[in-house]
């Protein structure tokens, strides 16, 4: 109903605090803020946030948490974790970006972190530098796409079932692909 109020009210938007159990799953990249969101997805009454979670001192990666969307309180659970990590908090370059995709499922966009040696992204076996299929019920998820350096733009045109990514290259030389 943002749209009516915003019509009704013209010019005036009244915001307000949801409550949740947000900082309780993240201690985040330090103390301001918390946590590291990267995305924001609403889909069949859920809301999902990916993402920056710290797993362990100088450990971290990209994931997913998602709950009921309710104005009241938003109960926040971990929806796509796994323990892959950057070492020593390099967490540049981590994508994640997610868009809704064929009814059950999410699209979720992973880059290398900024990681020199071993490509991750040219890693099968890697979670890092993809972009994910992830059913939103059962949290299976497959490999559409590696090789990816940062995606962090994703769009899924429906009518074709055409997906496009965007990524940044390390010095320039951004992409837009056709997955």
């Amino acid at each position: 109903n943002i749209s009516k109020n915003l019509a009704n009210n013209k010019d005036k938007l009244k915001l307000f605090r949801i409550k949740s159990n947000l900082s309780l799953l993240n201690d985040g990249l330090g103390e301001v803020g918390r946590i590291s969101v990267k995305d924001i997805l609403l889909k069949d009454n859920k809301i999902y946030i990916s993402h920056i979670n710290e797993k362990k001192e100088n450990c971290h990666n990209i994931e997913i948490i998602n709950g009921d969307l309710n104005f009241e309180y938003i109960k926040f659970s971990n929806f796509f974790t796994y323990d892959e990590c950057f070492i020593g908090g390099n967490i540049h370059a981590t994508g994640g970006r997610m868009v809704s995709f064929k009814d059950n499922e999410i699209l979720f966009t992973t880059g290398e972190g900024s990681i020199k040696k071993g490509r991750p992204a040219q890693n099968i076996n890697s979670f890092f530098g993809k972009i994910l299929k992830i059913n939103t019920e059962t949290q299976e998820y497959k490999i559409i796409s590696m090789g990816h350096r940062n995606p962090q733009g994703l769009f899924y045109d429906k009518k074709n079932n055409i997906v496009i990514s965007t990524e940044h290259g390390p010095a320039g030389g951004d992409e837009i692909n056709i997955i």
